[in-house]
């Protein structure tokens, strides 16, 4: 067992905040220690009549499984925030959607509000899966209401073609870029082995969408896959922010993933950049061995 979780994933060498919410119990203690050991800060919302969110992933050689006792997690509101922590944010990635049933009514406003006061404030999001596979088609426009305010999705392919609600998962890239904030949003669909679809709009034209394909890097074997997703959301955004441009910051993320998948846990080998670039050399060494 091991720590993990979408927001962890994206906490190197920027300075980060993790807002979430945690019950009174072991696991918000254990929580609490390896955030103060990684240097990431926790600001939490403690829940009296619920216990911390817990996932147990049991993965196996062809699948995983994921147990997710939601807990404190299904109790957390917009209106429990530090807005005076998020209004000093330069970038705000949404982890887990799908997991926060009350936090989903408030996220577009919670957007627009901080956008009030930074204007230059980005934001990402990933979904994760929808247990209840709506995916979004609910009624409520929660999820189309937050996506037009978003200015990087990154669903893997299946979150993709089940939102988008099609089997191609090209068309779910262009069908998902079209949804996100104008001017610029951008769909970013990883897909396993195969790398990513980078979906944006064409300058000048927000109705036109190009897909760029960012392939995978080739690997003997694969370790654990769990965290790989976050991993290269992690990578992404480090590069995304620091200036890269979608692809550059895309061939990243796929790094980040593959340093991922050879090793156990989702958080226990923290990601940096001295891994990735070890990677990118094998990688290379690899290929021109090939040629």
């Amino acid at each position: 067992m091991g720590m993990g979780g979408k927001e962890d994933k994206n906490s190197t060498t920027f300075e980060v905040s993790l807002h979430t919410a945690l019950g009174h119990d072991e696991w918000a203690t254990m929580l609490e220690k390896r955030h103060a050991e990684t240097g990431m800060e926790l600001v939490a919302t403690r829940i009296a009549d619920a216990p911390t969110g817990v996932c147990i992933v049991i993965s196996g050689d062809e699948d995983r499984a994921f147990m997710t006792q939601s807990g404190s997690m299904a109790k957390l509101t917009t209106e429990m925030l530090d807005m005076a922590k998020l209004r000093q944010a330069k970038h705000l990635h949404i982890g887990g959607f799908f997991s926060v049933p009350k936090l989903q009514a408030g996220l577009a406003d919670l957007v627009r509000e901080l956008r009030a006061t930074t204007p230059e404030l980005t934001v990402s999001l990933d979904t994760n899966y929808d247990a209840s596979e709506t995916w979004g088609r609910d009624g409520t426009g929660y999820l189309d209401a937050l996506l037009g305010e978003v200015d990087v999705f990154l669903p893997n392919e299946t979150e993709a073609c089940a939102i988008a609600d099609t089997k191609d998962i090209r068309e779910a890239a262009q069908n998902l870029c079209l949804r996100l904030r104008s001017p610029g949003g951008a769909a970013i669909v990883t897909n396993g082995a195969e790398g990513c679809l980078v979906a944006e709009k064409t300058m000048g034209n927000e109705t036109n969408v190009q897909v760029h394909t960012v392939p995978g890097a080739r690997v003997s074997s694969i370790v654990d896959a769990t965290g790989a997703g976050d991993a290269f959301n992690a990578a992404f955004l480090h590069a995304w922010i620091s200036g890269a441009s979608l692809t550059e910051a895309a061939s990243k993320g796929v790094l980040g993933g593959t340093v991922a998948i050879l090793h156990e846990g989702a958080c226990d080998t923290l990601l940096t950049p001295w891994l990735m670039e070890r990677l990118a050399e094998n990688v290379q060494d690899s290929e021109e061995g090939e040629q």
